[in-house]
């Protein structure tokens, strides 16, 4: 269901959350993130003029988060990065779209309730349960 570009941008922001107040140069964000350098530059200019992340050109310059990841939604980070997830489309009738309609509308709430802070939470709590069986 979740282009490329949603999940890079969404892994970002995450990976930038965790580095708060650290500014992270582009290449080691593509690395740190295992995303394609050139692709990642071009998410990061959408993040940057959206105002969801800054840059800093230079000797220790880099991208950091403008807002504290507890108020940039899910949704607002969709929004900018792949539109076409979260737009109504025009209906045409057919049967299964009452079904479908009702869960678009329920993943774009959830998104509006999602904080990036709530994302990096949800995946610390999945690191650590993780269990070994060996």
């Amino acid at each position: 269901m979740w282009s490329q570009r949603t999940r890079y941008a969404v892994r970002t922001l995450m990976y930038l959350a965790t580095h708060n107040h650290h500014r992270t140069p582009a290449r080691e964000l593509a690395r740190e993130n295992e995303v394609p350098a050139k692709y990642l530059e071009t998410i990061l200019a959408d993040l940057r003029a959206a105002g969801l992340v800054r840059s800093t050109k230079g000797a220790g310059g880099g991208y950091e988060m403008v807002s504290d990841p507890s108020t940039v939604r899910l949704l607002d980070v969709v929004r900018v990065v792949d539109p076409d997830l979260v737009t109504e489309s025009a209906t045409d009738g057919a049967a299964e779209e009452p079904v479908l309609d009702g869960i678009a509308r329920h993943v774009v709430q959830e998104l509006a309730r999602t904080t990036v802070a709530d994302a990096v939470m949800r995946w610390q709590q999945t690191q650590s349960t993780l269990t070994y069986v060996i």
